[in-house]
């Protein structure tokens, strides 16, 4: 217990002839740190989305923010990068289903924007396939909508493609499924609760 009181004591002295002499204060400086600024926002929209090649289909962004680059991804093995090129076209020579990817940069971060599995690249039609017909759709429950159709009997068919729009049916669809297969249902578990969705099917193939 003595050491520890000579220990404290020597401490306190030291600590009193240290600043036994104060000076007067400093000017006061200040400084405000920046606004937090968060990453660019970015959407992707595409049309047509499904073709025969060579197949031109045109991009356009949706960007929020102060942006620097933007680097493209078409999902062939071709990138584009620009400082500038927020809307573009693209040649697609290959039969496929393809996804894109915009990716935008900024002095904040990064985001991107994707189609995945959105674009079609079909080999040149010389024949449409035929429509399917009878097509069913159930809620079995409010976020799983049972999907049904019947395809008609040929060999010219490919894969489908599933359409889809929220309220009336006079709204914009848009392509939720592209699906090479044969298959004539489908369990769409993309729904939300009391909601009205309205479906339609398109038929593909490689003539």
């Amino acid at each position: 217990m003595k050491k520890i009181m000579t220990l404290i004591g020597l401490i306190l002295i030291c600590s009193t002839d240290m600043f036994a002499s104060v000076s007067p204060p400093s000017n006061v400086a200040s400084t405000t740190t920046p606004a937090y600024i968060p990453p660019p926002t970015v959407s992707i929209t595409a049309s047509p989305t499904i073709g025969a090649i060579p197949f031109n289909v045109n991009f356009t962004s949706a960007v929020s923010g102060v942006v620097t680059s933007f680097s493209w991804s078409f999902g062939d093995g071709n990138i584009v990068n620009s400082t500038t090129a927020t809307n573009l076209s693209h040649i697609y020579t290959t039969p496929g289903v393809y996804s894109v990817f915009l990716v935008v940069f900024s002095t904040s971060g990064i985001n991107t924007g994707n189609l995945t599995g959105f674009i079609v690249a079909t080999n040149p039609i010389v024949i449409a396939p035929p429509t399917p017909s009878n097509l069913v759709v159930t809620a079995v429950s409010s976020n799983q909508v049972n999907i049904s159709w019947i395809n008609p009997n040929t060999n010219n068919l490919v894969g489908f493609l599933l359409f889809r729009n929220v309220g009336a049916t006079n709204n914009p669809f848009s392509l939720i499924v592209s699906n090479i297969s044969l298959t004539t249902s489908y369990k769409d578990l993309t729904v939300q609760p009391s909601t009205q969705y309205n479906y339609y099917i398109q038929n593909f193939n490689n003539n």
